[in-house]
């Protein structure tokens, strides 16, 4: 599943739009209204919820990361770190 945001005009992100052919045909695209530009992720988690879906893994930063924290979604904390930086 690939969340984007939904825009007034039907347009997708710039970023996205090269790739949109693909993305339609290889998964599901799912529009969310967005919130600053960003996915609403309180929306995601509640749109994941009604699917049964259990937990997610969120890679992406410390903006995603802090999002999902500020927005009451975290049950669970898991960090990996690297004996040495690459």
């Amino acid at each position: 599943m690939v969340p984007i945001v939904r825009r007034p005009n039907g347009a997708w992100e710039a970023s996205l739009q090269d790739h949109r052919e693909t993305l339609e045909t290889e998964a599901e695209v799912v529009e969310f209204e967005g919130r600053d530009g960003r996915v609403d992720l309180t929306a995601l988690f509640a749109f994941l919820g009604k699917r049964d879906v259990q937990s997610a893994l969120l890679e992406g930063g410390p903006t995603l990361a802090w999002a999902a924290v500020e927005a009451d979604l975290v049950d669970r904390v898991v960090v990996y770190l690297a004996p040495s930086l690459i």
